[in-house]
């Protein structure tokens, strides 16, 4: 049964921070957090949530949340509360506002579907947010669910819930970020209504949720714990789908350790089945790609020898050949370049490829005699990853790039305070 709850948030008081401005103590989700980024992360405030949310030890993050609760850097709400939170940013000084409310979601049963993925959890990242749970008691970061308000009854919802002015803000990279509090208890109800015949696609937090579920499971064998434990929950990011403010960047391709790599080789074979249309420069190249994209052509860049090139498919009936996924999945730029290009013409294996979020910096890697080439690619359509995922099946990895991100250290949800 979907539940959506409010909680007493744990959060920041104007002591840490000498006002509600969050700039020099939030931090992003951790698998995103470079090594460089951390240092400098922590180097802003001693209580950055970077050293709960990507701890260098996990005794660390469970020593630093008991002592700033105890010395009040943080503080528990008063009465059970959901959050507005908004992300503002600017694309040719136009403003997109990305709306949302962050509550307690109840974790699904193994026969529950109310949830669905859009990618596969990564291991690592699973155990890792297992351990930082058992040592902590406590969720650092919600999980970014995205779910269909085509009639805008939340979003009107919520643009009606702001009466006050809000909680905490930051800008950070020119985004500003602000959470609001809502505490009211005929508001709640409304949203906790409105919230429970919806399906929920998860656009970040694979790890996080698959790491809750088996925490949760195991106090239920260990403790025997009730429905209403907080155990049961996971601190969630809503957000409509339709907004437009949403969307999923592109993440880049560099392709290294090939043997004897010749450039005019692989072109060669590739033009078997793409078209190859020679640029002159990055922005060319990507211009090329847009204007394929609107015409719902398979295509993607490539930069190797100094010379920049876009391939783009011939007959998209091979990918139905090679690949036995749905017609969904094998039309994504994505599965073309992995499962036609990179497996049945190269031969090459994951181990081969690293990924970039900056093109420039993957045609860097190539320069430097780093990589044999990179390959840009467009950005998924939200769309695409939801009709994949109700097909029950995962998107490539490194393809769902949701933007922007909601910030750790606004709110966190702690297991030991009762929902």
């Amino acid at each position: 049964m979907i539940k959506i709850k409010p909680f007493k948030g744990l959060y920041y008081t104007d002591k840490s921070t000498k006002s509600n401005n969050l700039s020099r103590v939030v931090c992003p989700p951790y698998d995103i957090i470079s090594d460089e980024q951390k240092a400098e992360l922590k180097s802003k405030n001693q209580f950055n949530a970077v050293n709960l949310e990507a701890p260098d030890s996990y005794e660390e993050a469970k020593k630093s949340l008991d002592d700033w609760i105890k010395n009040k850097i943080l503080t528990f709400d008063e009465a059970p509360s959901m959050y507005i939170y908004e992300i503002s940013y600017k694309v040719n000084n136009e403003t997109y506002r990305l709306k949302g409310i962050i509550g307690s979601l109840k974790l699904p049963e193994k026969d529950e579907d109310y949830i669905i993925s859009t990618q596969n959890a990564i291991n690592d990242n699973k155990i890792d947010r297992i351990k930082l749970l058992e040592n902590t008691n406590c969720q650092f970061s919600p999980v970014f669910m995205l779910y269909d308000d085509s009639e805008n009854e939340i979003q009107n919802l919520i643009r009606t819930s702001i009466k006050s002015n809000y909680l905490a803000k930051s800008k950070q990279n020119n985004i500003i970020h602000k959470i609001w509090k809502i505490s009211d208890p005929e508001i709640i109800n409304c949203f906790e209504e409105l919230f429970k015949n919806k399906t929920y696609y998860i656009a970040d937090g694979h790890s996080r949720l698959e790491a809750a579920c088996s925490y949760r499971d195991r106090l239920r064998k260990e403790q025997n714990i009730s429905d209403d434990h907080p155990a049961n929950f996971i601190m969630t990011f809503f957000v409509d789908q339709n907004n437009p403010a949403l969307t999923i960047l592109p993440t880049h391709r560099i392709v290294s350790n090939i043997d004897m790599f010749d450039s005019d080789s692989m072109f060669e074979q590739a033009s078997q089945y793409f078209d190859i249309i020679r640029c002159k420069t990055i922005k060319s190249t990507r211009n090329t790609m847009f204007g394929l994209r609107r015409k719902n052509k398979n295509a993607f860049g490539i930069y190797t020898d100094g010379c920049y090139s876009v391939l783009v498919l011939k007959d998209d009936n091979i990918m139905k050949e090679i690949s036995n996924q749905s017609d969904e999945y094998n039309s994504l730029d994505v599965a073309v370049l992995h499962k036609l290009f990179f497996e049945k013409i190269l031969n090459i294996d994951s181990k081969q490829i690293t990924y970039n979020k900056s093109a420039n910096e993957a045609c860097e890697c190539v320069d430097n005699g780093d990589a044999c080439f990179a390959v840009f690619l467009s950005a998924t359509r939200i769309s695409e990853a939801i009709d994949i995922s109700k097909n029950n099946e995962n998107m490539p990895l490194n393809s769902t790039l949701f933007f922007p991100k909601p910030m750790s250290g606004f709110v966190f949800y702690s297991l030991n305070n009762k929902i």
